[in-house]
């Protein structure tokens, strides 16, 4: 089945999570993926997945961030630390 992705996502005070996007970076590449988050959890974060875009064989670098807009300004993450996997 499709790969998947799953990351702990703190919200800005007065943000609901579900406002935000996310956008992954493979290989230098963005893509905006189609994520869910859950409830918020004790630690103060939600914890979201997204299905992973088709990747080629072989090794691959992903980062996230997050988006979030407000009154007509656009709000980033900074990129999450560099995630290296190897597709088959």
């Amino acid at each position: 089945g499709p790969q998947r992705i799953e990351w702990d996502q703190p919200a800005l005070e007065g943000t609901d999570v579900a406002s935000y996007r996310f956008v992954l970076q493979v290989d230098g590449v963005e893509t905006e993926l189609a994520a869910t988050c859950g409830e918020l959890l004790a630690s103060g974060s939600h914890l979201c997945s997204a299905e992973l875009p088709d990747l080629s064989a072989g090794r691959h670098v992903l980062t996230l961030a997050a988006v979030h807009e407000k009154g007509g300004k656009r709000f980033a993450s900074r990129r999450s630390v560099s995630l290296a996997i190897d597709t088959r």
